[in-house]
Protein backbone atom coordinates (compact mmCIF):
# COMPACT_ATOMS: atom_id res chain seq x y z
CA UNK A 1 0.00 0.00 0.00
CA UNK A 2 1.08 3.55 -0.64
CA UNK A 3 -0.43 6.91 0.21
CA UNK A 4 -2.87 6.70 -2.71
CA UNK A 5 -4.29 3.37 -1.52
CA UNK A 6 -4.32 0.30 -3.71
CA UNK A 7 -1.26 -0.15 -6.00
CA UNK A 8 -3.46 -0.73 -9.07
CA UNK A 9 -5.23 2.57 -8.42
CA UNK A 10 -1.85 4.33 -8.24
CA UNK A 11 -0.79 2.77 -11.55
CA UNK A 12 -4.02 3.85 -13.23
CA UNK A 13 -3.69 7.33 -11.77
CA UNK A 14 -0.15 7.60 -13.17
CA UNK A 15 -1.29 6.41 -16.61
CA UNK A 16 -4.13 8.89 -16.82
CA UNK A 17 -1.97 11.75 -15.54
CA UNK A 18 0.61 10.99 -18.23
CA UNK A 19 -2.00 10.96 -20.99
CA UNK A 20 -2.25 14.78 -21.32
CA UNK A 21 1.54 14.94 -21.66
CA UNK A 22 1.43 12.25 -24.33
CA UNK A 23 -1.34 14.11 -26.15
CA UNK A 24 0.92 17.14 -26.58
CA UNK A 25 3.34 14.94 -28.51
CA UNK A 26 0.61 13.25 -30.56
CA UNK A 27 1.18 12.87 -34.27
CA UNK A 28 -0.15 15.57 -36.56
CA UNK A 29 -2.49 14.38 -39.30
CA UNK A 30 -3.93 16.28 -42.23
CA UNK A 31 -7.33 14.75 -41.55
CA UNK A 32 -9.42 15.68 -38.50
CA UNK A 33 -10.32 12.01 -37.96
CA UNK A 34 -9.29 10.46 -34.69
CA UNK A 35 -10.07 6.82 -35.53
CA UNK A 36 -9.73 6.21 -39.30
CA UNK A 37 -12.91 5.42 -41.24
CA UNK A 38 -11.51 2.03 -42.25
CA UNK A 39 -12.17 0.81 -38.69
CA UNK A 40 -15.66 -0.47 -37.75
CA UNK A 41 -18.07 1.94 -36.03
CA UNK A 42 -19.73 -0.71 -33.86
CA UNK A 43 -18.05 -2.86 -31.21
CA UNK A 44 -19.19 -5.39 -28.62
CA UNK A 45 -16.94 -5.61 -25.56
CA UNK A 46 -16.63 -8.39 -23.01
CA UNK A 47 -15.43 -6.81 -19.77
CA UNK A 48 -14.07 -7.92 -16.41
CA UNK A 49 -14.89 -5.15 -13.88
CA UNK A 50 -13.50 -4.79 -10.37
CA UNK A 51 -15.61 -2.63 -8.06
CA UNK A 52 -14.04 -0.73 -5.17
CA UNK A 53 -16.45 0.90 -2.68
CA UNK A 54 -15.89 4.60 -1.96
CA UNK A 55 -17.13 6.87 0.84
CA UNK A 56 -19.93 5.50 3.01
CA UNK A 57 -20.09 2.39 0.83
CA UNK A 58 -16.87 1.12 2.45
CA UNK A 59 -18.84 0.59 5.67
CA UNK A 60 -21.63 -1.29 3.89
CA UNK A 61 -19.95 -3.67 1.46
CA UNK A 62 -16.63 -4.94 0.18
CA UNK A 63 -15.40 -6.69 -2.91
CA UNK A 64 -13.03 -9.64 -3.16
CA UNK A 65 -13.50 -10.73 -6.76
CA UNK A 66 -14.13 -9.48 -10.29
CA UNK A 67 -17.43 -9.44 -12.14
CA UNK A 68 -18.45 -9.81 -15.76
CA UNK A 69 -20.05 -7.52 -18.28
CA UNK A 70 -20.94 -6.83 -21.88
CA UNK A 71 -20.94 -3.45 -23.59
CA UNK A 72 -22.01 -2.17 -26.99
CA UNK A 73 -20.19 0.92 -28.31
CA UNK A 74 -21.09 2.92 -31.43
CA UNK A 75 -18.86 5.62 -32.91
CA UNK A 76 -21.10 8.50 -34.02
CA UNK A 77 -18.33 10.17 -35.99
CA UNK A 78 -14.59 10.19 -35.53
CA UNK A 79 -14.79 12.02 -32.18
CA UNK A 80 -17.70 10.59 -30.13
CA UNK A 81 -18.67 7.17 -28.76
CA UNK A 82 -22.05 6.25 -27.27
CA UNK A 83 -22.69 2.93 -25.60
CA UNK A 84 -24.88 0.66 -23.53
CA UNK A 85 -23.49 -1.60 -20.83
CA UNK A 86 -24.68 -4.39 -18.54
CA UNK A 87 -22.42 -5.61 -15.72
CA UNK A 88 -22.74 -7.93 -12.76
CA UNK A 89 -20.50 -6.90 -9.87
CA UNK A 90 -20.33 -9.37 -6.96
CA UNK A 91 -19.96 -7.84 -3.49
CA UNK A 92 -20.14 -8.98 0.13
CA UNK A 93 -22.30 -7.12 2.66
CA UNK A 94 -20.05 -6.07 5.60
CA UNK A 95 -22.56 -6.83 8.38
CA UNK A 96 -23.06 -10.54 7.69
CA UNK A 97 -20.73 -11.47 4.77
CA UNK A 98 -23.81 -12.14 2.66
CA UNK A 99 -23.11 -12.28 -1.11
CA UNK A 100 -24.90 -9.72 -3.24
CA UNK A 101 -24.71 -8.70 -6.89
CA UNK A 102 -24.86 -5.15 -8.19
CA UNK A 103 -26.61 -5.34 -11.55
CA UNK A 104 -25.63 -2.26 -13.55
CA UNK A 105 -27.37 -1.02 -16.71
CA UNK A 106 -25.55 2.03 -18.12
CA UNK A 107 -25.63 4.56 -20.92
CA UNK A 108 -22.22 6.07 -21.72
CA UNK A 109 -21.03 8.99 -23.84
CA UNK A 110 -17.32 9.54 -24.44
CA UNK A 111 -15.16 11.90 -26.48
CA UNK A 112 -12.19 10.38 -28.33
CA UNK A 113 -8.68 11.85 -28.14
CA UNK A 114 -5.93 10.44 -30.31
CA UNK A 115 -2.69 9.94 -28.39
CA UNK A 116 -0.94 8.22 -31.28
CA UNK A 117 -2.34 5.57 -33.55
CA UNK A 118 -3.27 2.90 -32.36
CA UNK A 119 -3.61 4.34 -28.81
CA UNK A 120 -6.67 6.47 -27.94
CA UNK A 121 -7.95 8.14 -24.78
CA UNK A 122 -11.72 8.38 -24.21
CA UNK A 123 -13.33 10.51 -21.51
CA UNK A 124 -16.98 11.12 -20.72
CA UNK A 125 -20.01 10.57 -18.54
CA UNK A 126 -22.40 7.77 -17.73
CA UNK A 127 -25.91 7.38 -16.38
CA UNK A 128 -26.67 4.04 -14.70
CA UNK A 129 -29.45 2.12 -13.02
CA UNK A 130 -28.02 -0.05 -10.24
CA UNK A 131 -30.08 -2.86 -8.75
CA UNK A 132 -28.71 -4.75 -5.73
CA UNK A 133 -29.84 -8.33 -6.29
CA UNK A 134 -29.76 -11.49 -4.18
CA UNK A 135 -29.24 -13.53 -7.33
CA UNK A 136 -27.05 -12.83 -10.32
CA UNK A 137 -29.16 -14.88 -12.75
CA UNK A 138 -32.77 -14.32 -13.86
CA UNK A 139 -35.25 -14.01 -12.29
CA UNK A 140 -33.54 -11.20 -10.39
CA UNK A 141 -34.65 -10.70 -6.77
CA UNK A 142 -33.98 -7.25 -5.32
CA UNK A 143 -32.27 -7.12 -1.94
CA UNK A 144 -34.43 -5.39 0.70
CA UNK A 145 -31.50 -3.75 2.56
CA UNK A 146 -30.35 -1.68 -0.44
CA UNK A 147 -32.37 0.60 -2.70
CA UNK A 148 -32.27 0.63 -6.46
CA UNK A 149 -30.19 3.64 -7.48
CA UNK A 150 -29.87 5.93 -10.45
CA UNK A 151 -26.18 6.79 -10.58
CA UNK A 152 -24.14 9.36 -12.45
CA UNK A 153 -20.45 9.06 -13.11
CA UNK A 154 -17.33 10.16 -14.92
CA UNK A 155 -15.29 7.67 -16.90
CA UNK A 156 -12.10 7.35 -18.89
CA UNK A 157 -10.88 4.60 -21.18
CA UNK A 158 -7.65 3.77 -22.88
CA UNK A 159 -8.17 1.97 -26.21
CA UNK A 160 -5.45 0.02 -27.98
CA UNK A 161 -6.52 -0.92 -31.52
CA UNK A 162 -4.85 -4.34 -31.72
CA UNK A 163 -6.22 -5.18 -35.17
CA UNK A 164 -8.64 -3.86 -37.77
CA UNK A 165 -11.59 -5.18 -35.71
CA UNK A 166 -10.13 -5.74 -32.23
CA UNK A 167 -9.79 -3.27 -29.34
CA UNK A 168 -8.17 -3.84 -25.95
CA UNK A 169 -9.69 -1.50 -23.35
CA UNK A 170 -8.70 -0.30 -19.89
CA UNK A 171 -11.66 1.52 -18.32
CA UNK A 172 -11.97 3.53 -15.08
CA UNK A 173 -15.27 4.91 -13.80
CA UNK A 174 -16.13 6.88 -10.65
CA UNK A 175 -19.86 6.78 -9.98
CA UNK A 176 -22.29 7.75 -7.22
CA UNK A 177 -25.94 6.98 -6.57
CA UNK A 178 -28.26 9.98 -6.58
CA UNK A 179 -30.88 8.70 -4.12
CA UNK A 180 -28.73 7.70 -1.14
CA UNK A 181 -25.04 7.55 -0.25
CA UNK A 182 -25.19 3.76 0.14
CA UNK A 183 -23.94 2.93 -3.33
CA UNK A 184 -20.89 4.64 -4.78
CA UNK A 185 -17.68 3.28 -6.11
CA UNK A 186 -14.66 3.25 -8.35
CA UNK A 187 -14.75 0.67 -11.11
CA UNK A 188 -11.69 -0.55 -12.97
CA UNK A 189 -12.25 -2.93 -15.86
CA UNK A 190 -10.37 -4.66 -18.61
CA UNK A 191 -12.17 -5.56 -21.80
CA UNK A 192 -11.80 -6.78 -25.36
CA UNK A 193 -14.02 -5.48 -28.14
CA UNK A 194 -14.81 -7.01 -31.52
CA UNK A 195 -15.92 -4.73 -34.34
CA UNK A 196 -18.64 -5.47 -36.87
Amino acid sequence: MNRFGHPIFSLLLAIFLLCPAAMSYAQEFESQETIPKAYPKDHVFLTVPYERPVGQSRNLYRNETVGAGVRYAHRLDSQWIVGLKFERKPILVQSDDRPLSLLVFSNQTQAIFRLYHPLYLLAGTELSMIMPSKKSVPPFVKDVDFQTEIAIGLNASLWWLVSQKGILELHVSRWKGTKTNQLQGLETSLGYGMGF
